[in-house]
């Protein structure tokens, strides 16, 4: 049995006991902002040597990053079943200055949405489109989540 079979375990049987209250079916479209300057995955990696193996690990930045992100999709999200439908991500990051490639925020944003438990798995994603925007003042990364219109896979 693995850790998250018993974490659902002991959440189902809170939720049974009246200590937590039952998941909601998700409604789409979705609206996120996570605040903060978003550090993008290939900036945000470092390697290191161990053991004679050179191993990629997040930078404090990159960690520090996911772990705010997480944090406030998860609580923007609150109750709510993950979504297993395919989707469409429209995403808006908002840096304090134009640097750092689009293509380097889309891994990190779109593992924060799956470790939050907005999606069940980022393979369900059809669309994603990125737009970099500058603002001085109040960095973020703001989403929108529809469910797909194409045609099924």
């Amino acid at each position: 049995m693995t850790e998250a079979d018993l974490k659902m375990m002991e959440d189902r049987r809170d939720r049974l006991a009246g200590k937590l209250p039952e998941p909601v079916r998700p409604i789409l479209p979705a609206r996120f902002t996570i605040l903060g300057d978003a550090a993008p995955v290939n900036n945000a990696k470092a390697p290191i040597v161990r053991r004679g193996k050179i191993r990629i690990v997040k930078t404090e930045r990159g960690r520090v990053w996911a772990d705010l992100a997480e944090s406030q999709v998860r609580q923007q999200w609150g109750n709510m079943q993950p979504v297993t439908a395919e989707t469409f991500f429209l995403v808006d990051v908002y840096r304090p200055r134009n640097s750092g490639d689009v293509d380097g925020y889309a891994k990190g944003i779109l593992d924060a949405f799956q470790a939050g438990g907005v999606i069940q798995n980022d393979s369900s994603i059809r669309r994603l489109t990125i737009t970099k925007h500058v603002d001085k003042h109040r960095p973020r990364v703001e989403v929108v989540i529809y469910e797909s219109t194409l045609k099924p896979l």
